[in-house]
C-alpha cells in the first residue's frame, strides 16, 4: 500500500522514517508505541534538539534500525527535559530508552548519576567517581538514562564548558591517540579540522559497563548548513563506518524536504562516536524532525507497508 494512498494511520515524519528504516507493516506500531512528537515547543530548548519535537537517530555499524526520541514537557521548574525513545528493528526486535537532560550545575544531576551507579554496585560507582572528579569542575552532567545496550545500567554524560582544553582535560581517562581519533571521526562528518579547545564536546559512560568505553559527542555540527554537501558527508560517515549510508541520506532528505520554508533550524544536531580498546567502534548521529512537517517522500524512495524501503 502506497503511502499517499493509505486510508488510515499517522501520516507523520515518525512514520514515514520509520517505513524508511523498512519497518513495513510494523511501522504503525513503532510509531504508537513512541507517543507524541506533536506537542507544542518545551521551554527548555537544548543544543541537542534545538527545540525539536522528535529526534531520529541513525547508527552505524550495521544494518538500518529505526531510533526516534520524542520530547516531553519540562520539569515544573524548566531545569529538565526527558526524551522517551524506541529502537525498533526491521523483524520486531525493540527496545524501550529513557533520557533525563538536565540544564543547571545545582546539583539535581550529580545525585541522580551517583544513585543510578550506586545502584549498580561499587565498582559502577567508582567508575563514575573516577570520570566525574576530572570531568565535573569543567562542565556538567547534562544527561542521565538508560540503555538496553548497556546492560541494563545507566549511561552518564557530562557536557564540558566550550572553550576548556579537551584533549588536556581528559588525560588520564583516556589515551591521548584515543581521543584525536574520535577528534578526526567527528571531524569528517563535520567537514572541520578542530582547532584546540573547539567546543562544545560531550562525554559519557555507561558505569555498570566498563567495557562499553567512553562516547565522544559534539553539536558543532548544527552549525553547518543544511545542504547538499552536509547530507552527502553524512551519508559516506555513516557508509564508511558500516552503517547504511542509503538509509541515512534518504532520512536526511525527509527530513529536509519537510522544513518548513524559510526555516533556519538545522536537521542534522549532533554526532557521537564510541571508543572502545583503542578504536572508533560505532557511531550515531541525531536528526531533528521539523516542527510543523508536511510529510511527503523523497523523490527517489518508494515507501511502502508492504516492503523494505527502495532509495533506487
Amino acid at each position: 500500500m502506497p503511502v499517499e494512498a493509505a486510508s488510515s494511520g499517522p501520516r507523520d515524519l515518525l512514520w514515514l522514517s520509520a517505513l524508511l528504516a523498512g519497518l513495513g507493516p510494523q511501522a504503525r506500531a513503532a510509531r504508537a508505541a513512541l507517543a507524541g512528537g506533536e506537542g507544542p515547543e518545551a521551554r527548555a530548548r537544548t543544543c541537542i534538539d534545538g527545540g525539536s519535537p522528535a529526534l531520529i537517530a541513525v547508527h552505524a555499524p550495521g544494518r538500518r534500525t529505526w531510533e526516534a526520541h520524542v520530547m516531553e514537557p519540562d520539569a515544573g521548574d524548566g531545569e529538565r527535559r526527558s526524551w522517551h525513545g524506541m529502537r525498533w528493528a526491521p523483524g520486531g526486535k525493540h527496545q524501550a530508552l529513557h533520557r533525563t537532560l538536565y540544564r543547571s550545575r545545582r546539583g539535581d544531576a550529580a545525585v541522580a548519576a551517583r544513585h543510578a551507579a550506586a545502584a549498580h554496585g561499587p565498582q559502577a560507582l567508582e567508575h563514575f567517581e573516577r570520570f566525574h572528579a576530572r570531568l565535573g569542575p569543567s562542565g556538567l552532567i547534562y544527561s542521565v538514562g538508560t540503555d538496553p545496550e548497556d546492560g541494563g545500567g545507566p549511561r552518564v554524560a557530562w557536557q564540558l564548558d566550550r572553550h576548556v582544553d579537551a584533549a588536556a582535560l581528559v588525560e588520564g581517562l583516556l589515551d591521548l591517540a584515543d581521543w584525536r581519533q574520535a577528534v578526526a571521526a567527528i571531524g569528517a562528518v563535520q567537514g572541520i579540522d578542530f582547532v584546540r579547545g573547539a567546543g562544545p564536546w560531550s562525554i559519557s559512560i555507561a558505569p555498570a559497563a566498563p567495557q562499553r568505553g567512553v562516547r565522544i559527542g559534539s553539536t558543532r555540527w548544527a552549525r553547518a548548513v543544511d545542504d547538499a554537501e552536509k547530507r552527502r558527508r553524512f551519508a559516506a560517515w555513516i557508509g564508511g563506518l558500516g552503517g547504511d549510508g542509503a538509509y541515512a541520506a534518504g532520512l536526511y532528505q525527509l527530513l529536509d524536504e519537510a522544513r518548513p520554508q524559510g526555516s533556519l533550524e538545522s536537521i542534522g544536531r549532533a554526532v557521537e562516536v564510541d571508543l572502545a580498546a583503542g578504536s572508533v567502534i560505532a557511531a550515531r548521529a541525531y536528526l531533528a524532525v521539523p516542527r510543523a512537517p508536511h510529510p511527503r517522500p523523497p523523490a527517489s524512495a518508494g515507501l511502502s507497508e508492504r516492503s523494505e524501503l527502495c532509495l533506487g
